[in-house]
C-alpha cells in the first residue's frame, strides 16, 4: 500500500465565527473535517466528532474552540494552528498542550497565525517587548537589580510602558474606534 497517511490538524481559534469561516472554506474545499465549535452540538455529538477524527484516516481536521478543548488528549495531532494569538498565553500553552502530551509519537508542529495590519499584530509586537525587557533584566546580575542600578531599571521600565501604550493606540488606531491625534502625546 502506496498510500500517504494523512497529517491530523488541529485549528484552534477563541471566535467561533473565524472557526465557520474556515469550515466554510475547507467544506468548499472538499476538506474533510470534524468540528467540536458548532452551537448545539451536544456532548455526545462532539464526542463522536472527537471519535471519527481520530479513527477516520481520511479526516485530517478537527476545528476547536475555547470551550471544546478542556480535557481532550490530542497527542495523534501533528499539526495545531492557532487562527489567531491569544490574549492569555497560559491559554494557548494549554491548547498545545492537548497535542504535546505523554504518549505523542511524533513532533507537534504549531503555527500561530497572524495577519498584518491587525491588532493581533500589535498584541504580539508588545508582547515580544516584555519578553525582550524580561530576558534583559535576567541578565543583570543581583547588585545590578537592586539599589545599584534602579535608574536603569526605571529607563527600561518606562521603555517598556512607552511601547505597551505605543502597543495600545496602534490596536485602538486599528479598531478604528477613536481617532488619536498627535496632541494627545502633548497631555502626557
Amino acid at each position: 500500500d502506496t498510500t500517504k497517511k494523512l497529517p491530523k490538524i488541529v485549528v484552534f481559534s477563541s471566535f467561533r465565527t473565524h472557526l465557520h469561516v474556515v469550515d466554510v472554506c475547507l467544506t468548499e474545499g472538499r476538506v474533510p473535517l470534524q468540528s467540536l465549535s458548532r452551537q448545539g452540538y451536544s456532548r455526545e455529538q462532539k464526542d463522536a466528532a472527537l471519535s471519527q477524527f481520530r479513527d477516520d484516516p481520511d479526516c485530517p481536521v478537527l476545528l476547536l474552540d475555547r470551550s471544546a478543548a478542556e480535557g481532550l488528549d490530542l497527542s495523534f495531532v501533528n499539526y495545531v494552528f492557532l487562527m489567531e494569538p491569544l490574549e492569555n498565553v497560559s491559554l494557548e500553552e494549554q491548547v498545545i498542550s492537548r497535542a504535546h502530551r505523554m504518549g505523542q509519537q511524533s513532533i507537534v508542529h504549531v503555527e500561530v497565525l497572524v495577519a498584518r495590519g491587525t491588532a493581533e499584530e500589535t498584541m504580539l509586537e508588545a508582547r515580544a517587548a516584555f519578553i525582550n525587557w524580561e530576558k534583559e533584566k535576567e541578565k543583570r546580575s543581583p547588585d545590578e537589580n537592586n539599589e545599584g542600578n534602579k535608574e536603569s531599571a526605571e529607563k527600561m521600565e518606562n521603555s517598556l510602558m512607552e511601547e505597551v501604550n505605543r502597543s495600545g493606540r496602534r490596536v485602538l488606531e486599528k479598531l478604528a474606534l477613536v481617532d488619536i491625534e498627535e496632541d494627545a502625546k502633548a497631555k502626557s
